[in-house]
């Protein structure tokens, strides 16, 4: 869906003359700046523009829920990692990265759902770990084919992972999944409230 603050920097380029027919957001807006002697189009307000899905009314928790089931029913099907993020005003944004890794909206996940898929059937992995270590308003969501985990961090975490790793790795119920298992301690520890759960397919 393109943005309005995209369609004015198209619409603006083209009054001066200019072919954007091939031009990408990126190359319009670097255009822009130029035309316009504009330095003030901040990372994060490009961000915005480019990565823009909808907005959608938080309040409404039926409609919560149906989006966030949409989300992870479309993006686990790709052979790509997808990061949405639902902020806090519900607008929604979206990244999509490679068949391994994604890049995190880390600006924008205070107070936030924050959605990604995993290819395989893996829980929340170091990278995530220091994503969400100090986000404890944030709802995060991982969907995998078979599982659905979800954690929210209860207080900050103040240990590094490896902290939780060796512990994770001696408890009783050790699962093959090391990922899940250094979450099970955090959660036994404290520090976050973690479920796993099998998707409905």
């Amino acid at each position: 869906m393109a943005s309005s603050f995209m369609a004015m920097v198209y619409a603006s380029l083209k009054e001066s003359g200019i072919d954007t027919s091939e031009m990408t957001p990126d190359e319009a807006i670097e255009k822009f700046n130029e035309l316009n002697g504009n330095d003030n189009l901040k990372e994060e307000e490009i961000e915005n523009n480019k990565y823009f899905v909808e907005k959608i009314d938080r309040n409404n928790k039926e409609l919560l829920k149906s989006k966030i089931e949409s989300y992870s029913n479309r993006i686990i099907k790709d052979n790509k990692e997808h990061h949405i993020v639902i902020d806090k005003d519900g607008k929604v944004f979206e990244k999509v990265g490679t068949e391994n890794s994604v890049d995190s909206f880390s600006s924008k996940l205070d107070g936030a759902i924050s959605l990604h898929n995993h290819l395989e059937d893996g829980s929340f992995s170091v990278e995530d770990f220091y994503n969400f270590r100090d986000k404890v308003n944030t709802n995060f969501i991982c969907v995998t084919p078979k599982y659905t985990y979800t954690l929210k961090v209860l207080k900050e975490i103040d240990k590094p992972y490896n902290y939780f790793y060796i512990r994770g790795s001696n408890m009783d119920d050790y699962e093959v999944n090391q990922n899940h298992n250094v979450l099970e301690f955090m959660q036994k520890e404290g520090y976050i409230k973690y479920e796993k759960t099998i998707r409905n397919t």
